[in-house]
């Protein structure tokens, strides 16, 4: 997850985009369900998604970041009129942040640190002061 966690490769991806990504950006992951671990362990792994969330103030951008960390060039957005709820329950390596939409609920695991990304930590303390909003 080399070129993906670095601040000087996603600030850009971005601001193609008409974005300000600063300290409003988290790596986060949507896991393999339990089943796919059960049945195909192996080939669990490669079900495991991986995101940059950029929170501004009308969305949430969900930056696609490919298995060998690269940025994918693809994203979608969650609008924030459709998003009912956003809840974050912290974990001792990982917390757990779930987004409910109307039509859909996102559960994300949010490292509390990584390891090649120093942003990860304090973008966390701070979006989570300002309750996941974009300031």
């Amino acid at each position: 997850m080399n070129e993906a966690m670095k601040q000087e490769h996603w600030q850009p991806y971005f601001a193609e985009m008409g974005i300000t990504a600063a300290d409003n950006v988290l790596y986060a992951q949507i896991d393999a369900k339990a089943w796919e671990y059960i049945v195909t362990p192996i080939t669990a792994a490669f079900s495991i998604q991986h995101f940059l969330l950029c929170f501004t103030a009308d969305e949430i951008i969900l930056a696609g970041v490919t298995v060998m960390g690269g940025l994918a060039g693809q994203s979608a957005s969650l609008p924030r009129a459709d998003i009912q709820s956003i809840t974050y329950k912290a974990g001792l390596l990982q917390g757990k942040l779930t987004i409910v939409c109307h039509d859909a609920k996102y559960v994300f695991k949010v490292p509390q640190v990584v390891l090649v990304a120093p942003w990860q930590k304090v973008n966390l303390s701070i979006l989570r002061q300002r309750a996941f909003n974009a300031s």
